[in-house]
């Protein structure tokens, strides 16, 4: 389109029949203006066309299409138009989401409103190009989803139906209709519904109504809220099917994929839901979508994080980033500099007794500082027309006098910072009329904040209605009011809530995220032309991308680590593993420091023990018998309820059961996928299906199994090949971490000892005797808490008696005491009291020259 000369845009009124609808707009520009040969009629004068032009046509402030016009062809003495541009043949191409101003301020940075028909710079063809086609591409995020609120079922079987349909993955209208034995696919709509259960509903029955919904109105890829009566969410979902008449369980159901599904999440007292059985909330409950999502992050932190994510990105994308943003927040700078001059002005024409009534009037409250919502500039007006309607007809003097109360009041609030003395004056105030008629918190607020940001927070019905909706979010309502009166503890409420917020949730892409830029988001988030999120329920608001959210949250409730999910640590005794394992498991599971599951394996460990059995329970004067879960099925339950957040199973001693028989069947899901899910799935048995409520059994990805391996230990089992190529294995060398231990040290019989000396000594003595070096001993295999200090002489003897001797004697060097003990030797052998003894009065001399030569000289 290198010809293109000129740019403009054309409104498409729906005051016109053809443009009532947003579908008749499109109809029109793509059937009907294409047949009258592209006539486009307008009224009024057009543009000066330039040449060949883009059009870009808008209703109701977007841009909706952009077409092509060849030529201007005026119409004498017609009393309905004053001409038609010539719209060329296929050139309309619809845009596949309708463009707002903040997204052509993307493109063009210049256009200030989308008001009224306006030319755009030619330069700015290049950019206008590049729009158009992202617009048009089908690479455009755009999504038509119906959003449908639905009560479960009736009270008496509320918990019955929920579990039913969050195990069977579903929802079913069952519990709700008498006629459940028809398959309803046949019906194309409610009359033919009626018709067929004529004789068998009542006059005014609404079930073909709800079964005609169900049934055809709802499409896949629709949001269900489904809920137990008027204030519990039991869970939110995306349709994932036609109408289903029958499965295994359940008729007339359509199957769901439960995103999110606290059960019992009751949202306060607040009667949200309305009680007809299936309700379509997009439009005219749009507020009530809004504040549902809200309530639910304010009990769920991914639902929480997700949502203020979102709002706050868009704001900084689509509005904060944008010239219009950005002209918008610099008129705070402004308006702190004028409302401060102007102040000064005041108090000193007060002071000096001039006339200041205009100042205070026509200066003061300017429209231009974007917090006044006042309905114009004259304030002064407004106030005596107000007044004569009271009958309390204020005149000129009597509203100089209300000015110099409100410069007196706010001066005596600037003075203070006690809340008590701020609302004794505010009170002090309000209870005379004729002080202060006609002044609320939206008026007195804004310049208490230009005088004293810090201090005092501007408060207006879009910072009420914004951070009640946010308020929500983080779990507490918080209501401030337009009531001066009230203006202190409002204030009070006001700067809690901002510091929540702010520990909350960390915008950083806002280098001072002050009251500043939350006062613009509450301007943006409450206006129609813009974020439109926050109003009241009399309002169609926009509704947050709700299903957006939703598969943000099923992403990142995915629990996403690096870590190994299987993790064998593995060396010999005292090397730190279960110091590490542990140290890890720390690090692993953070805020869920409760999320895990220890048990230590040995010979007599079963299958029954690690995943369950029945066993005998007592209930009352008698036993019964219970399946009772072992910490492997405990753990997996857990983790299949939570899937954001880590469970970790700790088996310490893995080798010291038979695993092969411990695992059984659990074996095959150590298997996992690239997703660190279990590749090949076992079927549950009758009795892990009752506990965990699922037919195949899979590691999720947030389940971990971590263990600790000694294969020095005497007793131990084999693991076999096929075992271990599913594990990962960490090992810990012998001298691991030795530096922990450096300056350990013990003052033995009057000889310094370095105990790190000693171990390194007593293990090459070991290795020297062909001893396996798992066989060895690690620097942590005793004296932990003494690591780099002096060990109490008493201590040391003790815990090298009942460790280290001990272990050396009856497993390490069994084979080779009379060599490492040759210090203690009387005789042609030693027994272990012998070397107990002889440590008592002799200490290090119990061992061979090799390891004693390492602190006694020859000499000595």
């Amino acid at each position: 389109m290198s010809d293109i000369k000129d740019i403009f845009t054309f409104t498409l009124s729906k005051k016109d029949e053809c443009c009532k609808t947003f579908k008749k707009t499109i109809d029109f520009l793509t059937n009907e203006l294409p047949q009258r040969g592209g006539s486009l009629y307008y009224t009024g004068n057009s543009f000066n066309l330039k040449g060949r032009s883009i059009v870009l046509f808008k209703r109701e402030g977007k841009l909706i299409a952009k077409g092509i016009i060849s030529k201007i062809v005026p119409i004498e003495n017609s009393a309905k138009y004053s001409g038609y541009y010539l719209v060329e043949e296929n050139s309309i191409e619809i845009f596949k989401k309708q463009i707002s101003l903040n997204d052509l301020n993307k493109y063009v940075s210049d256009i200030s409103n989308l008001t009224r028909d306006r030319r755009i710079d030619i330069n700015n063809l290049e950019n206008i190009n590049k729009m158009i086609k992202d617009f048009t591409s089908d690479n455009i995020d755009i999504e038509h989803y119906n959003i449908w609120s639905m009560n479960v079922s009736k009270k008496e079987n509320y918990d019955e139906a929920w579990e039913l349909f969050k195990q069977n993955s579903c929802i079913s209208i069952d519990y709700w209709i008498n006629n459940k034995t028809i398959d309803y696919s046949s019906f194309k709509n409610v009359s033919e519904i009626k018709g067929h259960l004529k004789d068998s509903i009542h006059e005014g029955s609404r079930e073909p109504n709800l079964i005609n919904c169900f049934v055809n109105d709802i499409k896949k890829g629709d949001i269900f809220i489904v809920h137990k009566g008027q204030t519990v969410v039991c869970g939110i979902g995306i349709v994932d099917s036609d109408y289903i008449y029958q499965n295994d369980k359940l008729t007339n159901i359509r199957k769901i994929n439960w995103i999110y599904s606290p059960d019992n999440l009751k949202i306060k007292d607040k009667y949200l839901f309305k009680t007809d059985n299936i309700v379509k909330l997009n439009e005219k409950y749009s507020y009530f979508v809004n504040e549902i999502l809200a309530r639910i992050a304010g009990k769920d932190k991914f639902v929480r994080d997700s949502l203020l994510d979102f709002i706050f990105n868009e704001y900084f994308h689509d509005f904060h980033s944008t010239l219009v943003g950005q002209n918008h927040f610099n008129r705070y700078e402004i308006g702190k500099e004028k409302i401060a001059n102007d102040w000064k002005i005041i108090n000193d024409k007060i002071e000096s007794n001039e006339d200041f009534s205009d100042d205070f009037w026509k200066n003061l409250f300017h429209r231009d500082l974007e917090l006044f919502s006042i309905g114009g500039n004259d304030l002064k007006g407004m106030i005596q027309s107000k007044s004569k309607i009271k009958n309390y007809n204020f005149t000129d003097e009597d509203m100089d006098n209300l000015a110099r109360e409100f410069v007196k009041t706010t001066n005596n609030l600037l003075d203070t910072d006690d809340i008590d003395e701020q609302k004794r004056i505010l009170n002090e105030y309000k209870n005379d009329i004729y002080k202060s008629y006609g002044f609320q918190t939206g008026i007195m607020s804004p310049i208490l904040f230009y005088l004293n940001e810090k201090s005092f927070y501007p408060i207006n019905s879009k910072a009420i209605k914004t951070v009640r909706l946010m308020s929500l979010m983080l779990g507490e309502e918080v209501k401030l009011s337009s009531d001066l009166i009230e203006y202190a503890d409002s204030n009070e409420r006001y700067k809690k809530f901002f510091i929540e917020l702010k520990e909350i949730f960390n915008f950083d892409k806002i280098d001072n995220f002050g009251i500043r830029v939350f006062d613009e988001f509450c301007h943006w988030i409450c206006d129609g032309k813009l974020g439109n999120y926050a109003d009241n329920e009399k309002k169609v608001v926009k509704i947050f991308p709700i299903k957006k959210i939703l598969m943000s949250i099923m992403n990142k409730k995915h629990f996403k680590s690096e870590k190994k999910r299987n993790l064998i640590y593995f060396g010999a005794p005292g090397t730190g593993k279960s110091y590490n394992l542990n140290k890890d498991k720390d690090n692993l599971l953070k805020d869920f420091s409760k999320n895990y599951e220890r048990v230590t394996f040995h010979p007599d460990y079963s299958y029954a023990n690690f995943v369950g059995t029945y066993k005998p329970v007592p209930e009352e004067n008698s036993f019964t018998y219970k399946y009772v879960p072992g910490p492997f099925m405990r753990i997996l339950k857990k983790a299949l309820e939570k899937p954001s957040e880590p469970f970790l199973l700790i088996i310490e001693e893995i080798n010291r059961a038979n695993v092969a028989a411990t695992f059984g069947d659990v074996f095959q899901l150590l298997d996992r996928d690239k997703d660190n899910k279990s590749e090949y799935p076992i079927d549950a048995s009758e009795e892990a299906k009752a506990y965990i409520n699922i037919d195949k059994i899979k590691l999720p990805s947030n389940l971990f199994i971590w263990c600790t391996m000694n294969s020095a230990d005497q007793g131990v089992f084999m693991m076999d090949t096929a075992f271990k190529r599913r594990w990962d294995f960490k090992y810990f060398s012998i001298n691991h971490n030795e530096n922990l231990i450096d300056e350990t040290s013990v003052n033995l019989n009057n000889i310094n000892v370095n105990w790190n000396t000693l171990r390194k000594g007593i293990n090459d003595e070991l290795l020297s005797y062909k001893i396996n070096e798992d066989k060895c001993l690690g620097p942590f295999f005793a004296f932990n808490e003494y690591m780099n200090q002096e060990i109490p002489e008493d201590t040391f003897k003790d815990i090298f008696k009942s460790k280290i001797i001990m272990y050396l004697f009856e497993d390490a060097a069994r084979s080779k005491r009379n060599d490492l003990f040759s210090g203690a030797k009387t005789d042609n052998y030693v027994t272990y009291s012998q070397i107990c003894e002889t440590f008592d009065e002799k200490g290090i001399e119990i061992f061979c020259d090799s390891i004693k030569s390492k602190f006694i000289s020859d000499d000595e």
